[in-house]
């Protein structure tokens, strides 16, 4: 497990290892500090790893548009409050899924 309060920290932790030590999936949140959201930084860490690597968007954010933006990108969406059954059932969906493409 990797920890990062940004994409840019995500992307320098990541730096170096060897492809069996990359994450098989990021959980990012939709809001993240200085009015950037997590779809962009799983974007950007998948371009800078040329990885489709799987991931799922955490919010309290339930707009219509916030929900097209993570289904258009693929992404899973859990809503907070986070339940710890809802977190592993879309852990497993989302890296079986990506696993079998």
């Amino acid at each position: 497990v990797y920890s990062a309060t940004s994409a840019k920290q995500a992307i320098k932790a990541l730096e170096g290892l060897s492809p069996e030590q990359l994450p098989q999936l990021i959980l990012a949140d939709y809001h993240l500090n200085e009015h950037l959201f997590g779809t962009d930084a799983i974007q950007a860490i998948r371009q800078h790893l040329s990885l489709d690597i799987a991931a799922i968007v955490i919010t309290a954010d339930r707009t219509a548009a916030m929900k097209h933006e993570v289904r258009e990108a693929g992404y899973g969406l859990i809503h907070k409050p986070l339940r710890p059954a809802v977190l592993r059932k879309m852990i497993n969906k989302y890296i079986i899924r990506h696993n079998s493409k």
